[in-house]
């Protein structure tokens, strides 16, 4: 078989494990008796894989489409940084959710860990070191 077939079999998986994801959000989105801390840590768990996929998606269309990763070395850093990043924000997103799982078993009796506002700060957090740990691809010197 040839790479591109290869790669529209790649994008299919990808594209049903983004309906898949849509499929499961969307109604805790919707639906307002399913707004609690729980279901907010799995929005975010399948929001983060449904960007995942999307980037992935693009990026092997880029392949097919244009044979090179397109040509400026701006580019070529802003697809390396956008790849690096989503592919560890779907690792950051298990350990916010394990983080969240923690303070809700450990600290049972304390306000704090039962509200929203925690399960946001922890979203939060694992969202801004996503963006900040790969920023070293914009050195220059940084080679996958």
């Amino acid at each position: 078989m040839h790479l591109i077939t290869y790669i529209y079999i790649i994008i299919s998986f990808l594209s049903l494990l983004i309906f898949l994801s849509m499929f499961y959000f969307i109604p805790i989105l919707f639906v307002r008796r399913f707004h609690n801390s729980n279901n907010i840590i799995t929005v975010n768990i399948s929001m983060t894989i449904t960007f995942c996929a999307l980037y992935y998606i693009i990026y092997c269309l880029i392949i097919i489409h244009m044979n090179t990763v397109l040509g400026t070395r701006y580019l070529c850093n802003l697809i390396e940084y956008i790849r690096v990043m989503m592919t560890c924000q779907t690792g950051y997103v298990f350990i916010t959710a394990s983080i969240y799982r923690y303070g809700i078993v450990i600290y049972h009796s304390k306000i704090f860990f039962k509200k929203k506002r925690w399960i946001i700060k922890c979203i939060v957090c694992q969202w801004i070191i996503g963006i900040l740990v790969p920023l070293p691809i914009w050195s220059g010197d940084y080679r996958v």
